[in-house]
């Protein structure tokens, strides 16, 4: 999956991994960054190192003008 926000960008990969890039500079990437540009994708390590990887793996984003959503197997929203 792809989603676009107004200035990042997010990719769902089959794995259950997120990439991002674009604008970070309100943190909406997860991503610790040099400055508030990520210019390549990046992969939110926090959203897949987990003990319990299989019900925390993501299965849907969204992002909008200021905003990224990530949702888990289990339910939880980010």
């Amino acid at each position: 999956s792809i989603s676009c926000g107004e200035t990042h960008t997010l990719l769902l990969l089959h794995s259950g991994k997120v990439l991002v890039c674009g604008n970070n500079e309100q943190k909406f990437l997860l991503v610790p960054t040099y400055g508030d540009i990520t210019p390549e994708f990046v992969v939110i390590e926090e959203l897949t190192e987990n003990e319990d990887a299989d019900e925390n793996m993501v299965v849907d984003i969204a992002s909008g003008a200021f905003h990224s959503v990530f949702v888990t197997k289990a339910g939880t929203i980010y």
